[in-house]
């Protein structure tokens, strides 16, 4: 909950006072709650922290291997897609099988075709 409603007023409200109004409010309701300032300023350095910017080095390492690796989706065959995934694999691509039934399959009709107006 206090994680959320940090992250919301960082994300949507722009100016620095409106800011700290904004965090005064989310503390009263917060404590008008039950809620303890202290776990309220730990989500707030956690959340600082996060926000720092990680090392060049680390950005570096973690951009070449995103940028590297093409993702592949393939439907689940039993017997094939573990052969087919590592040929993928040879070649670098990061594989995901999916299953080709799914509940959403299983349970939700097709959609009602409409008819065409004459």
């Amino acid at each position: 909950m206090i994680c959320t409603l940090v992250a919301r007023s960082e994300n949507l409200v722009t100016e620095k006072c409106d800011k700290d109004k904004e965090m005064e409010h989310i503390k009263s309701a917060l404590g008008a709650c039950g809620y303890l300032s202290w776990s309220i300023a730990k989500v707030q350095r956690k959340m600082e922290s996060a926000a720092q910017p990680q090392s060049k080095m680390k950005k570096s390492r973690l951009s070449q291997q995103v940028g590297s690796a093409q993702q592949v989706v393939i439907p689940y065959v039993k017997g094939l897609s573990k052969d087919l995934a590592r040929v993928y694999r040879s070649y670098g691509a990061n594989v995901v099988c999916r299953p080709h039934m799914t509940l959403r399959k299983i349970l939700v009709p097709e959609r009602i075709k409409f008819r065409e107006k004459k």
